[in-house]
């Protein structure tokens, strides 16, 4: 499939989303979640603020963001929609479980789907066999790249479940977006396991 080059930005900025997991134990779920739900709403509005403000010296500097911003933006899709629902869903996520859980769920998100789509974009050749617009090479690669991620915050066999989670969650073609999809499933899997003491956290 081809891969422009902004998609390519715009999947590097996802997997630089990973900064959420030192934001958390930084600041605290609360704020952290506040942070997130406060940037998703400023994309929201932004469009707004920049008719509001076209005439004057801001305005036209927001103008020029907004250039980069839609430069990096999915084509086909409403605006911001990916950035708003990637923001939205580390809100929740912090809110919702554990630090560490939390953490898990997003490091999947950004790393496991982030290198996914690169490598499979780039050098995908063998499609999965329940999903022809993917590849093994990108599955394979995200799966790997998100337990080596995943090990620096908690054990091998976590890690390991909670990456083949993601990633087969990432690899089916669903119609809920993977942004909420992906880090759901691993937090609520990675704490039922964790609470019934299959594998520690």
């Amino acid at each position: 499939m081809a891969f422009s080059f902004g998609e390519f930005l715009r999947k590097v900025v996802h997997v630089a989303g990973v900064l959420a997991v030192p934001i958390l134990y930084q600041l605290g779920a609360g704020k952290t979640a506040a942070l997130f739900f406060l940037l998703a709403a400023s994309l929201y509005v932004y469009p707004l603020v920049v008719s509001a403000l076209d005439a004057t010296p801001l305005g036209r500097f927001l103008r020029a963001l907004r250039g980069v911003l839609d430069f990096l933006e999915r084509k086909g899709h409403r605006r911001y929609y990916g950035a708003i629902s990637f923001f939205v869903s580390i809100g929740v996520i912090v809110l919702l479980f554990p630090a560490k859980i939390a953490s898990l769920s997003i490091i999947v998100l950004c790393v496991g789907d982030g290198i996914s789509t690169i490598v499979g974009r780039a050098l995908g050749k063998n499609r999965l066999f329940h999903n022809r617009s993917k590849s093994w090479e990108g599955s394979v690669s995200g799966f790997v790249a998100s337990t080596a991620a995943c090990t620096l915050i908690t054990n091998l066999q976590m890690a390991l479940f909670a990456s083949f989670v993601g990633m087969l969650i990432e690899s089916f073609d669903t119609k809920i977006n993977d942004n909420f999809s992906v880090p759901l499933v691993v937090g609520v899997t990675s704490y039922l396991v964790s609470y019934a003491g299959w594998l520690a956290v």
